[in-house]
Order: structure tokens, then sequence, then C-alpha cells
């Protein structure tokens, strides 16, 4: 059986690879905005667990990075490389990102394949 493929491009309208602030684990706060990492991100699920946060001030300097509701998250290295899941409805406010999101084009379809290969 052959599947059909289509690039990415066609199916995208953002493909991001992340970023991290500065500092690393040090720079994590207590509360305020949800930074997504490669930890969150389970095969077909998103963990919120050990959820980090970032300040404003951190956010602004990765306001390229900025996640939305239904973005394909997908883990690109280490030892959880190839999960993916889509980023829960209700999940809005993330900020940054260290693995790759996908957003996808409103004809992409509810059913968005989550494995990529």
């Amino acid at each position: 059986m052959k599947w059909p493929t289509t690039p990415l491009g066609d199916l995208c309208i953002k493909i991001g690879s992340g970023a991290t602030p500065r500092g690393g684990n040090e720079s994590y706060k207590q509360s305020g905005i949800a930074f997504v990492r490669s930890m969150n991100v389970h095969m077909g699920r998103f963990k919120p667990d050990d959820l980090a946060f970032i300040d404003e001030t951190q956010a602004a300097k990765l306001n390229n990075v900025v996640l939305e509701k239904n973005d394909v998250l997908l883990n690109i290295t280490g030892a959880s490389v190839a999960r993916c899941c889509m980023l829960e409805p209700y999940r809005t406010s993330a900020a940054g990102f260290r693995p790759t999101s996908l957003r996808r084009t409103p004809t992409a379809g509810e059913q968005f394949p989550v494995f990529v290969r």
C-alpha cells in the first residue's frame, strides 16, 4: 500500500524551530507565560507536567516562536526525537518552544497527520 504524500510547506502556514531563553533552567519562573519543552511532547498527547514558565520580558525576545492552539509539536533531537502531538486547545499562551512546531493551513483539514516521516 502506498501512502499519499504532500510537502509540509503545502499544508502549513508556519514551520517553526523554537528557541530557549538565555540562562536555561535558571531563567525559568514560578509562574507566568507557559514555556513548552521537549519533555511536554509525547506520542499523540501533550503532557503539561513540569511545564516551565517565563516572564513578559523573556517572552518578548521569543515572539517569533509563539504557539497557538492546535499547532502540531514535533521533537527533532535527543532521546525523544520523533515524538509529536497537537497543542491542546485550552493551552493558548505558550510563548516559547524547543521542539519544532507546525501550524497547519485551514485547508489541511481537522485530521492533520500527527505522525511525520
